[in-house]
């Protein structure tokens, strides 16, 4: 899941006494997230208890147990308890890429650069596309975790003459789950000299 998003645990408990009676309706849970205790109340006997744990994980954390024990009165002289537990991996994943058209929109060299910051707790994978191309395509530039939240530099191959559009986004599988981030795009121009000099408008 992603740091910050609701993900809501859904889940029954099922409570009868020693004669085989279905205990009172209502128990009492006690979360442990990340070491911290929430309590509350608990439906029994079929019906559906939901709670929503993602506002209590701390995205400086990757991984994360989350522990769910259920307390109901079953007739003796102390409260029966049931204890499930689950791991849950959070990520914090962001990219910031503001171009500084003032200085650098129009490209005559052979080359030009790139910079830009991935922010989040996980190695990345950031990719670069030019145009209509796919996404399937894209140029990719790995990026291990010691360089999330750094400042991150790289060289390209210039573009044909003309203006086109950069795309760029972040990428991380967790397990068996695929993260990106929204895909940012800007406008860049590759000029020669002797050649008709071009007009645009950046974004």
């Amino acid at each position: 899941m992603r740091a910050g998003e609701d993900y809501w645990i859904t889940f029954r408990v099922e409570a009868t006494d020693s004669a085989g009676d279905l205990v009172p309706s209502k128990g009492k849970a006690v979360w442990t997230i990340h070491g911290v205790r929430y309590e509350g109340d608990v439906l029994l006997n079929g019906q559906e208890n939901r709670f929503n744990v993602g506002p209590y994980l701390n995205p400086l954390y990757t991984t994360g147990t989350i522990k769910l024990a259920a307390s109901f009165e079953t007739g003796g002289t102390s409260m029966t308890t049931q204890v499930k537990t689950w791991s849950i991996t959070a990520i914090n994943l962001d990219l910031e890429w503001n171009y500084n058209y003032n200085f650098n929109n129009y490209q005559k060299e052979d080359n030009f650069i790139l910079t830009w910051f991935p922010k989040g707790n996980t190695p990345c994978t950031t990719y670069v596309w030019y145009d209509d191309e796919s996404e399937e395509n894209a140029l990719e530039i790995p990026i291990s975790l010691s360089e999330m939240g750094k400042e991150i530099s790289k060289t390209f191959t210039s573009l044909p003459y003309g203006a086109h559009t950069v795309h760029m986004k972040l990428g991380a599988w967790i397990k068996d789950d695929y993260f990106t981030t929204p895909i940012i795009s800007h406008t860049l121009t590759f000029i020669k000299d002797g050649v008709a000099p071009i007009l645009t408008v950046p974004f």
